[in-house]
């Protein structure tokens, strides 16, 4: 289960994780890849139906002195991976300071800083923000992403559309299933 933990989204894991008694959780937790476990035992610490318990914390950080060239050659370096289409531009304490598209990054002289082009009015969400409330905010913006700071407004991660939609529509059936007098297990999955 370590190794099938590992492999998998560490938002996706820790949901999975949470589910189980302490001490297994710690037991799978010894046997994770290193790296992968402190990520886990850190969205662990956040309510399940928040925006820090669902948010995923790999992201594009850019900070705010790298120029336009620099993001494209990480990009290049990085083709392999999923590129999400927000970058988020963070000072030297890795606090918010704005964001941009990559359709911006394509529209920006290669010399120019991304503190230069940046959207510095950034829709964001607090760590203990309630998922309805992301919700929310996600459908006035018209974003598929949005990042979630601390009270210093320092970013740990972004929270996506599909991790929203996932835990409404849990929530919601949970609601189903107690309105109607079953269990909050489907009744009708085998």
């Amino acid at each position: 289960l370590a190794e099938l933990l590992d492999d998998m989204p560490e938002d996706e894991a820790t949901d999975i994780i949470q589910e189980l008694p302490d001490d297994t959780q710690e037991e799978l937790l010894s046997k994770m890849e290193w790296e992968d476990a402190e990520i886990i035992k850190d969205l662990i610490r956040y309510e399940e139906e928040t925006a820090g318990g669902l948010m995923t914390p790999k992201f594009n950080k850019v900070p705010f002195n790298n120029r336009a060239t620099d993001i494209f050659t990480r990009i290049r370096k990085d083709a392999g991976k999923e590129l999400t289409p927000y970058f988020y531009v963070v000072n030297e304490q890795d606090q918010l300071i704005g964001f941009f598209k990559l359709r911006d990054l394509l529209n920006v002289q290669t010399s120019a800083m991304a503190k230069e082009f940046i959207r510095p009015e950034t829709p964001k969400v607090h760590l203990n923000a309630p998922c309805e409330k992301v919700a929310n905010l996600m459908g006035q913006e018209h974003l598929s992403s949005l990042p979630v700071v601390d009270d210093a407004n320092v970013i740990h991660g972004i929270i996506t559309f599909d991790d929203v939609i996932r835990s409404m529509q849990d929530s919601a059936s949970e609601d189903i299933y107690t309105m109607v007098g079953t269990s909050k297990i489907d009744p009708f999955a085998k």
